[in-house]
């Protein structure tokens, strides 16, 4: 091909990001929606050189439909991008064969990664270290298999050195890039909750981490308090900045955490700490945002709906920007009203009520609180449909009145309350995300009418959920054809339900029908939400 035809690299890339975004709803996806970009690899080298860039950015991520085939393949990618030294390594230590010892790879491609998950990375390492000639080895249950199981199943000392000599290699050879290209995750709540109480990946962290690299700038961190001290130590070694932080404060396996406590003081600079406490009997974490906040720019809280809030929060109320009320049910009304009094309420972008009440409840408590927010509020979530509620009236009024900058909106209720929402859409015009989680049989086709009428013209995302269909497919055309004269355009829309009626069809064609007309985006769907004892979901339709 002639260079005079050649498209310029940021053209070129630009058309292949195009190619991606249209199969795919983001980078974390499975490699088959690459399909597209992979033939553009065969048309020539200049074509591979500006396509493999996107094929390899964020290759170490979940496939939850091919885990230990893509694990093969991609460990022995990267395998091949090792030093010699390395390869000796890892050959005299059986970890590899004579072939993978003198491979050679076709393009550096360890030089393109840009984000890295340090777990998902030990979970890949894990698959490719199992010996396919087991006879215990099941190729197809593997293959959608939890690799948290995988770690627990092959869980020995011999099994373990090597994995560990693998991992480390391999971050040795990622982070020998500038630290600037790459983008690092480590995410440690799911092993809590399968009982892994060993972390094999992090014990030697700081040994892992190529000389000629700094500091670590994590992009996220996900932890809780009941991991090993020790742990928190070694990460201290390695990590100075941390860009959003989620910790979980679980009494169930232990109590308060130094090491964790310590770790987060250390930090240079945390951008966005986010806490969840299932009680407040912590010591430390108490104490934490009084001790982290020349550090921390904005705060998160999660807290029970069953006790008050003993938080030291000094003078850094205004750094509280989220605040979510968790289900433990509320029992006192005494709680509730303490929440009105909260310091850092005006501050408060993100506000979430999900709870219960085991008592007869007053909205206007609810109300009380959300004008102290001083129409702040980008995110709000309620619920009410597990308790005793009344006066609605005067919590719906108080949210078109009050939340004027409203952005998400998230509601989960009885059917007969969508009687308000309306009254929502003709003030809050700024909103871009609607969920809607309908939690009784009530026949909503007359007040789904109501809303279609009223939808913002900056609508995104219109999420609604019914577990028994009682929306009358003619109305639900009417809804969809006012979404086109509202002028909203793309807007993804999803419908679930647990149990189907006859004419579901009907419903798919009709949805078809918008985003063919560019009203819905495609990835608008009808959706059968069946859970079975594994919690598994069927779909009926998809469009």
């Amino acid at each position: 091909m002639s260079t005079a035809f050649f498209f310029p690299p940021e053209i070129l890339q630009n058309i292949f990001q195009i190619l991606i975004d249209y199969a795919n709803k983001t980078f974390d996806i499975r490699a088959r929606k690459f399909s597209s970009l992979q033939k553009c690899l065969l048309v020539d080298r200049y074509w591979f050189a500006n396509a493999v860039i996107f094929l390899w950015k964020n290759p170490i991520r979940p496939n939850l439909k091919r885990n230990y085939t893509t694990s093969k393949l991609l460990i022995s990618t990267y395998i091949s991008c090792l030093s010699e030294s390395s390869k000796i390594l890892l050959y005299e230590n059986n970890i590899i064969n004579l072939n993978q010892r003198i491979s050679t790879p076709f393009c550096y491609y360890n030089n393109l990664l840009r984000d890295l998950d340090f777990t998902e990375l030990f979970f890949k390492v894990s698959y490719f270290l199992l010996n396919p000639e087991d006879e215990n080895l099941d190729i197809l249950t593997l293959e959608k298999s939890d690799p948290i199981g995988i770690i627990k199943c092959y869980d020995n000392d011999l099994i373990d050195q090597k994995r560990i000599l693998l991992f480390g290699e391999l971050v040795k050879l990622f982070t020998s890039q500038p630290s600037s290209r790459l983008i690092y995750n480590l995410k440690m709540v799911n092993w809590i909750k399968n009982k892994i109480r060993r972390y094999p990946h992090l014990q030697f962290l700081s040994n892992f981490i190529s000389p000629t690299s700094s500091s670590l700038n994590l992009s996220y961190l996900e932890c809780q308090t009941c991991i090993p001290s020790q742990i928190f130590d070694e990460l201290s070694k390695v990590i100075s900045t941390i860009d959003e932080i989620y910790v979980k404060c679980d009494s169930y396996f232990g109590g308060d955490n130094e090491g964790l406590f310590n770790f987060l003081c250390g930090l240079k600079k945390i951008h966005l700490l986010k806490i969840e406490f299932d009680h407040f009997k912590f010591k430390n974490f108490n104490n934490i945002i009084k001790f982290t906040s020349f550090i921390t720019d904005n705060y998160e809280l999660k807290i029970p709906s069953d006790e008050p809030i003993p938080l030291d929060l000094s003078l850094n109320f205004n750094k509280i920007i989220g605040f979510e009320i968790t289900d433990s049910g509320i029992d006192s009304i005494n709680i509730v009203r303490s929440w009105s009094n909260l310091q850092f309420l005006p501050f408060l972008t993100t506000l979430k009520i999900f709870t219960g009440t085991l008592i007869k409840l007053d909205l206007e408590l609810y109300s009380d609180i959300i004008k102290k927010t001083n129409g702040n509020l980008l995110k709000l979530g309620i619920s009410l449909d597990d308790g005793l509620f009344f006066h609605n009236i005067h919590l719906f009024n108080t949210i078109s009145t009050y939340c004027p900058k409203l952005k998400d909106f998230d509601l989960k209720i009885k059917g007969r309350l969508l009687y308000y929402i309306p009254l929502i859409l003709q003030n809050c015009k700024d909103l871009e995300k609607i969920n809607l989680e309908i939690m009784d049989d009530k026949n909503i086709t007359l007040l789904m009418y109501k809303i279609g009428k009223e939808l913002p013209k900056n609508l995104k995302s219109f999420y609604i959920y019914q577990e028994v269909v009682k929306w009358d497919v003619k109305f639900f055309h009417i809804f969809l054809k006012y979404c086109k004269l509202n002028s909203l355009f793309n807007l993804k829309f999803k419908f679930k339900y647990s149990y189907p009626i006859d004419n579901m069809k009907e419903y798919s064609r009709i949805i078809k029908k918008y985003i063919k007309k560019g009203t819905l985006s495609r990835w608008s769907r009808i959706k059968e939400m069946n859970f079975d004892n594994n919690n598994a979901s069927n779909l009926l339709i998809f469009v």
